[in-house]
């Protein structure tokens, strides 16, 4: 049997998950911000008002949390990399797509 964790180390090694967890809040939120700020100057230099820009956001946000999950490895990750590629295909020119394990080489495989 392995040894049992000091009560002192358990504290530390939670510690250090939540302040882990604190900081891919922190720099997911951050780079969030980011795209959603230069996607808005970008849309505005294409000659879009403010509302245009607003409806596009709130739009953005919505596809981006129904498609989330595809950057996992949980069961239906597979399935929205699948409908993820589709879409992009169809918006796509030829010459211009790449299949999703291309665009996200850094994403984690699916093991079966």
């Amino acid at each position: 049997m392995g040894r049992k964790k000091s009560g002192y180390l358990q504290r530390k090694e939670a510690e250090s998950r939540i302040e882990q967890k604190a900081t891919y809040i922190a720099v997911r939120s951050t780079y969030l911000q980011f795209m959603a700020d230069t996607a808005s100057i970008t849309l505005n230099n294409f000659g879009w008002g403010t509302e245009r820009i607003d409806n596009f956001l709130i739009e953005w946000g919505k596809v981006y949390d129904m498609f989330l999950e595809a950057l996992t490895t949980n069961p239906e990750a597979d399935y929205l990399r699948d409908k993820l590629d589709e879409r992009v295909k169809q918006i796509c020119k030829p010459e211009f797509y790449k299949p999703f394990d291309e665009r996200y080489k850094y994403v984690e495989e699916m093991r079966y």
